[in-house]
């Protein structure tokens, strides 16, 4: 996987029962048309995927739920879900990886960020939209 800075929504984040996103990602304001009656409507979800990667360190055990969040103010203080992963649940050696893995439809408001919500102590994430993302988890051991 390859991370931006420029697209980090959280870079080495700790967090312990709920956080969003210390990064917000600005979409920007959709334009008007030349003598059009109004801004033109914009869903970044459709089309091509937009992968995105957190990745999770924590205790072993703990679970975490990472959900992509829309929300009109760069604070993100009045979110909207527009997609939930599944619980994950960190290994023995306290890590994991969310399993959202494309930017879904409806995200159509101008920030763009996550919530992280922890079972137990402290945990750390980094995601956010990536260049491509990296299917196999270990690498076999040369005999």
């Amino acid at each position: 996987m390859i991370f931006s800075k420029e697209q980090l929504l959280s870079d080495g984040q700790s967090f312990t029962t709920i956080e969003v996103s210390d990064n917000t990602i600005d979409l920007g304001v959709p334009g008007t048309v030349l003598n059009g009656p109004a801004a033109l409507i914009r869903d970044v979800g459709p089309g091509n995927p937009v992968p995105v990667a957190v990745t999770l360190v924590g205790t072993a055990a703990d679970v975490i739920t990472v959900e992509i969040i829309k929300s009109a103010s760069a604070d993100l203080s009045t979110p909207i879900v527009v997609a939930v992963g599944m619980p994950v649940v960190l290994d023995a050696a306290g890590q994991g990886m969310s399993n959202i893995n494309f930017l879904p439809d409806e995200v159509d408001l101008r920030y763009l960020g996550l919530r992280l919500t922890s079972s137990g102590a402290a945990c750390v994430a980094t995601g956010g939209i990536v260049l491509s993302k990296q299917t196999n988890k270990t690498v076999a051991a040369a005999a």
